[in-house]
């Protein structure tokens, strides 16, 4: 069936990499968080993983945009009936 092998896809597959990579860095940091947030902890520390877990997510939505770039296929050709106009 030769699946994942069109060339696109293999280009596209560090982009995967770095969503993936990205998302984990989220969750990972957001539990951490939630582990944390409302014991006796410092402010600066649920401050900074507040932060780092935003900054993953940042960069989760732009791999993912990335992603999309690089799988975005062609678009089908469309005939127009008779006296139809172009959009």
């Amino acid at each position: 069936m030769q699946l994942g092998t069109h060339e696109r896809y293999r280009k596209a597959a560090p982009i995967w990499a770095r969503l993936a990579v990205a998302l984990t860095g989220f969750w990972t940091l957001a539990a951490g968080l939630y582990l944390t947030a409302g014991h006796n902890t410092s402010p600066l520390i649920v401050i900074a993983l507040f932060t780092a877990a935003a900054a993953c997510l940042i960069v989760a939505i732009g791999a993912a945009a990335a992603v999309y770039r690089a799988l975005k296929p062609e678009p089908l050709p469309i005939t127009l009936e008779g006296g139809q106009q172009p959009l």
